[in-house]
């Protein structure tokens, strides 16, 4: 194998140029031992999907992929607006007119729909998007350095990498880019081989393609074949601005077919659906912020550097091999350093980190590189396998003993580095199906479940993607946002279906579980006493009896030198005027707010009157007040705030210091 990685002459420019010859095919031994990496990936795929991803992973983009897939599946690239405008708008989408919008493109869905229409089941397509992967991968290594033993290692390290297994197994697009990012390189590359423009053609359509699904990674990896072609290389730049325009103009309907999707749901060609649903997602620093209602954050330029260095750092844990392939890759980067493959390996590394230096989304990933791995930086992996493939090479070049060494160490990395990507993401599947069961485990009759929101807003399919509704709002079960007093509509708007609410709580014990509680109206008539029972479980002296009506604040202070474990027996009583509180030193009410709110009442244990320092427990009501009746929703919900300075408030259940009954 002396002198393999050594390529024929070039004539052209850059890397993609004119080869005297086209490398042999690979041998059936090789073509074999690929083609058995690529259906265990395919297996694999259908095998992590079921064990960690049964109810979908921590991402929630995966919940709105598969929403977009059933849609498309519906015969609509949109949703209508009026049902998903308040209880069901889902997560990532907006309204546009009379439509609401989805925010991803539909290059992936489509691809779910199909699998789902042809084979029965979605999983079929991540599963075939990852054994192309390895298949591509092969491909492009073998046909730029004509070395089978580093092509199928590259396919063999592309296919055992955690970042490929985990997301083989999730509903993303990110591997599906770089299928398309391997079949353009590949592509392009083997033009080079032939005197006609088909190749760069098919590669212009699939750059197209990619365009159209993912338009910024499309741009960076026009970025790569640019700078391919034209650096550093003086020679051929008219066949290399040739190459260059071929594929653009090929790429064209990809761009155009993208363009004419934005006009068709959000009314602008260049107006992405991401940009529509509320939020401010563009390239750039300062106010971002992902969807209407979610929290705002000042991405600055520092926020990106650290970003990409926490991604970047955790991008060599995701490889098979772990750190070790990180000395072994520069090994090979080394060993060729004299093949023009260098130009797109590392322009691949040095731009797609650069690119996403500045989107915000880069931050944001940094929350789930442990479970998913930095996945903006899937594309890594084609110059890290193939990297590492020409190390390992090199290394066999020396002798027997090196080789085995490095491999041990490879392996024993990987053996390392996978279990705690599995056990994340076990225990998130653990906790996902407690609360599956939960929901299911009394659900009877058709019904909707009122689900908490997140602090992005009233969404569902957030945080909790696998509870999806199906696009025509039929099924059995319907999850619904948590609105507060708004929910009240649900009992109008669906008479014959039962009404639910889940939690997920905190109990007696200090842990959190999921909660079903089934609700119901519970209108005022004339007046009704509430008995609250109250203990102090705190240190502090002041106890004040509180409600909040959305409208109005009563309070009043029930002992100033408490001492824990002191037991109180108060009253509230509720009428259509509001909810009044029977005092020491005389009565105090709040009045309700016209229409829908959410009452509290509660008790506050702090030091002084002041109850920003005081722990307060409360349960709160979900009510509607006009001026013909009033109408609280049972049972009521038990919260807790802890005392500053984390002031964290918690649902909770079985709280000894507060215990009220509407009943």
């Amino acid at each position: 194998m002396a002198g393999v990685l050594r390529s024929p002459k070039f004539t052209g420019s850059g890397f993609y140029t004119r080869a005297v010859h086209a490398p042999p095919a690979p041998s059936r031994r090789a073509r074999v031992i690929v083609a058995a990496l690529a259906m265990g990936s395919f297996v694999a795929s259908f095998l992590i999907a079921g064990w960690l991803f049964p109810h979908l992973s921590a991402n929630n983009d995966e919940a709105v992929y598969l929403l977009q897939a059933k849609t498309i599946e519906h015969g609509s690239l949109t949703l209508p607006a009026a049902p998903y405008d308040d209880f069901f708008r889902p997560w990532m989408s907006g309204p546009n007119g009379d439509r609401q919008v989805l925010v991803f493109q539909p290059v992936f869905p489509a691809t779910l729909a199909l699998a789902d229409t042809l084979f029965g089941t979605t999983r079929v397509a991540p599963a075939a998007i990852t054994a192309g992967c390895v298949l591509l991968i092969f491909s492009f290594a073998y046909a730029a350095l004509r070395n089978e033993r580093i092509a199928i290692t590259a396919a063999a390290l592309l296919a055992l990498s955690p970042l490929t297994l985990v997301h083989s197994g999730m509903y993303l697009e990110y591997l599906y880019a770089v299928m398309l990012e391997l079949a353009v390189l590949g592509l392009v590359l083997k033009s080079a081989w032939s005197h006609t423009h088909l190749r760069l053609l098919a590669a212009g359509l699939l750059h197209g393609l990619l365009f159209f699904m993912r338009p910024f990674d499309a741009i960076l990896l026009g970025g790569v074949i640019v700078v391919t072609q034209l650096v550093p290389y003086r020679k051929g730049v008219r066949d290399a601005v040739r190459t260059i325009g071929v594929i653009a103009l090929a790429a064209l309907p990809g761009v155009l077919a993208c363009f004419a999707y934005n006009h068709w749901v959000t009314g602008g060609y260049l107006r992405f659906p991401l940009w529509a649903i509320g939020g401010k997602n563009d390239l750039g620093f300062g106010h971002r912020f992902i969807a209407a209602g979610a929290p705002v954050i000042n991405f600055r330029f520092t926020d990106a550097w650290i970003a990409i260095r926490q991604n970047v750092r955790s991008f060599p844990h995701w490889l098979a091999g772990g750190v070790i392939s990180v000395p072994i890759g520069a090994y090979g980067l080394w060993q060729l350093r004299r093949e023009r493959t260098i130009g797109a390996l590392v322009a691949i590394a040095v731009l797609f980190p650069i690119g996403y230096l500045f989107y915000w989304g880069n931050v944001l990933i940094v929350f789930g590189r442990r479970t998913i791995g930095p996945h903006y930086y899937l594309a890594l992996l084609i110059p890290g396998c193939i990297s590492v493939a020409a190390g390992i090479d090199a290394l066999a070049r020396r002798g027997r003993v090196l080789l085995g060494i490095s491999l041990v160490a490879l392996l024993g990395a990987t053996i390392i580095e996978l279990p705690d990507k599995i056990d994340r993401n076990q225990a998130y599947a653990d906790h996902v199906a407690t609360e599956d069961d939960a929901i299911h485990r009394v659900i009877v009759n058709d019904a909707i479940v009122v689900m908490p929101i997140a602090a992005d807003g009233a969404y569902v399919m957030h945080p909790r993607g696998w509870l999806a509704n199906e696009p025509d709002l039929q099924g059995r079960i319907l999850y619904a946002a948590d609105r507060g007093g708004e929910n009240l509509n649900l009992f109008d708007r669906f008479p014959t279906r039962d009404i639910w609410r889940f939690q997920s709580v905190l109990a007696a014990d200090g842990r959190f579980r999921p909660d079903m509680k089934a609700l119901a109206r519970l209108p005022v008539e004339g007046t009704r006493t509430v008995p609250i029972h109250v203990r102090n479980t705190t240190k502090q002296p002041v106890v004040i009896f509180r409600v909040d009506t959305g409208a109005a604040i009563a309070s009043c202070v029930v002992d100033r030198t408490g001492a824990p474990d002191t037991v109180y027996e108060l009253r509230a009583t509720v009428d259509a005027r509001g909810v009044t509180l029977a005092c020491p030193d005389g009565d105090a009410t709040a009045v309700w707010r016209d229409g829908s709110g959410t009452v509290a009442i509660g008790v506050a244990f702090g030091p002084n009157e002041d109850i920003g320092f005081s722990q307060i427990s409360e349960y709160r009501i979900w009510y509607r007040h006009t001026d013909d009746a009033t109408t609280l929703i049972a049972p009521a919900e038990q919260w807790r705030r802890d005392p500053a300075p984390t002031q964290r408030w918690r649902v909770t259940d079985g709280d000894e210091a507060i215990n009220l009954s509407l009943r």
